[in-house]
């Protein structure tokens, strides 16, 4: 196959160390099952397989099988290391419970086993089966149980058809199981009484509410509510799922101080952040909408490629903050204010002479003449405005020699 397609990968069926047939080595074998196969074609296959179907006649007994999921996890990474020389991936492509197949016992099995092998770094779980016909019919925890693998009712029937399963397709218990167990699932296992717990949480601070999804003994649906995220209450032989969202922020940072390290073509914008790791992005108004410049996490931004001689938005400066998630915007009001009067270059050898009855400008009839031989100076024509980031100005085409 891997002639044909190299993606393909390939998997080696292995028992599951302390279950029927681990450890059983027949006449002429050279090993177990696990360490010949291993030998032989560990080094060429891609990943293991196991299949897991623990025993127990009552509740308690099936729900504790779970604390054994660890164990043969690791012997069966410490047995491909030994007799194929690498890390085998693993995949369980059977599980099933022997108790209560169809109701509340196999639905708290599936759930913690299925999160519990994930746990272990197990990449695949594969539920047995979607159907299987009824074996037997039973009453556990006051529900109806006709011990069949399958997650959907088969609608098979027994003792002559007079016990029937649900309807074709009707989900039994462990299929809502698995349902929670994709948000991930806390079980209340103890089928009489109800359980208080307290949440802690390790570098995160949720919300004080939190979305609480729930499946009780014998319910046919997943329940939705609003609860506490700092404690809860799992009710007798159920399970729960408390969907969580992020504290919402109070502070936000300070408005960004006047643009500093101001050239002919940058500006720099410095602010407080509110806290160490926010992304902080840099808007420029443009109409009714904003184009932004950059982003960063630190507590300045430098805006490049300025346009020279320019009206720009800088004076009284005042940010508006406004935060989204993790994301804090800045903009800016649309205000122009108005640079002062660039100076005119004059001949050293020609002083303007100013009228003395009057503070204002000579107008153009009244001005002085030029010294001979020199062309008059005509008054500075007005420049465009626009905004920007900060005030900037070509010194080099402006400044008086």
């Amino acid at each position: 196959m891997k002639a044909v397609d190299p993606t393909i990968e390939v998997g080696a069926v292995l028992t599951t160390p302390g279950d029927w047939p681990d450890g059983i080595v027949a006449s002429g074998d050279a090993g177990t099952w696990n360490e010949v196969v291993l030998s032989i074609a560990g080094p060429v296959v891609d990943f293991g397989i196991v299949r897991w179907y623990p025993t127990g006649s009552n509740g308690p007994e099936s729900l504790s099988r779970t604390d054994r999921i660890a164990n043969f996890v690791r012997m069966v990474r410490e047995q491909a290391t030994r007799h194929a020389h690498k890390d085998l991936p693993i995949a369980l492509t059977e599980v099933n419970t022997s108790y209560g197949m169809n109701t509340q016992p196999g639905a708290l099995f599936a759930a913690d086993a299925c999160a519990t092998l994930m746990a272990n770094g197990v990449f695949t779980t594969d539920w047995w089966n979607v159907h299987n016909g009824p074996t037997s019919f039973s009453t556990i925890a006051g529900q109806p149980d006709c011990a069949g693998f399958g997650l959907l009712s088969s609608a098979g029937c027994l003792a002559g058809g007079t016990i029937c399963q649900p309807a074709l397709n009707t989900p039994f218990a462990p299929y809502h199981a698995l349902a929670m167990t994709s948000t991930f699932a806390a079980p209340g296992q103890d089928p009489d009484a109800a359980k208080s717990v307290t949440l802690d949480y390790t570098g995160y601070t949720p919300a004080a509410t939190a979305q609480v999804l729930g499946y009780t003994n014998g319910a046919t649906g997943i329940t939705t509510t609003t609860g506490g995220s700092a404690a809860t209450t799992l009710p007798p032989y159920s399970l729960t799922t408390l969907v969580l969202r992020p504290e919402a922020r109070s502070a936000t940072p300070a408005a960004p101080a006047r643009p500093t390290a101001i050239t002919d073509h940058e500006a720099t914008i410095a602010w407080t952040p509110s806290a160490p790791g926010v992304k902080h992005e840099v808007h420029r108004p443009v109409g009714a909408t904003t184009q932004q410049w950059g982003e960063t996490t630190g507590s300045s931004f430098t805006v490049h490629n300025l346009a020279p001689s320019t009206r720009c938005t800088v004076n009284g400066w005042s940010g508006t903050w406004t935060q989204t998630g993790t994301a804090v915007r800045v903009t800016r009001p649309r205000t122009t204010t108005p640079s002062p009067p660039e100076p005119r270059r004059r001949p050293a050898s020609w002083a303007p002479t100013r009228a003395p009855t009057s503070s204002r400008p000579p107008s153009p009839s009244t001005a002085p003449a030029a010294p001979p031989g020199e062309r008059p100076q005509e008054p500075p024509a007005r420049r465009s405005t626009q905004d920007c980031q900060a005030a900037v100005r070509d010194a080099r085409s402006t400044a008086t020699p």
